[in-house]
């Protein structure tokens, strides 16, 4: 655009586009360990399984299993398998029960949409599920924002 030895100044640079709509962020379990301060230890990883629903997560294998995401947006889908071997957690959200998840099915099932809270005001929140009863499977959580 220019010849060498030249100068040019460029005094306003602007994009401009139409919103594309909600965004949506994915978040994995190693998101959700990390913000509960969880040991390693206390969780079987698991990779290439198709119960899940990237094939990889985490299956608690301690008492008292806690996973925390620490998110921006107005509404949440957690993603999680169900299974004979799994049990129920509680979920909060900034602190405040917010339901409960049954994580056990006679049989193994993949990952689906298990919890799903909407009309949070946007702005940052922590969803914390707190394993009540048997194994807890921590799979992904997708975050969503209505503000473009």
């Amino acid at each position: 655009m220019a010849e060498p030895w030249t100068s040019v100044y460029i005094d306003r640079f602007q994009i401009t586009s139409e919103p594309a709509g909600p965004a949506t962020l994915t978040y994995l379990y190693t998101d959700a360990l990390l913000g509960a301060g969880q040991q390693e230890a206390d969780w079987q990883q698991v990779q290439q399984d198709p119960r899940f629903r990237f094939g990889i997560g985490a299956i608690s294998k301690a008492a008292n299993p806690r996973a925390k995401w620490n998110v921006t947006g107005s509404s949440f889908t957690l993603w999680a398998p169900v299974g004979p071997g799994f049990g129920q957690a509680r979920v909060l959200v900034d602190g405040a029960p917010a339901g409960q998840i049954d994580f056990h099915a006679d049989r193994d099932g993949p990952s689906r949409p298990l919890f799903i809270l909407k009309d949070l005001p946007p702005g940052c929140h922590a969803l914390v599920l707190k394993g009540a009863a048997g194994a807890m499977p921590v799979d992904c959580l997708d975050v969503h924002s209505d503000q473009p």
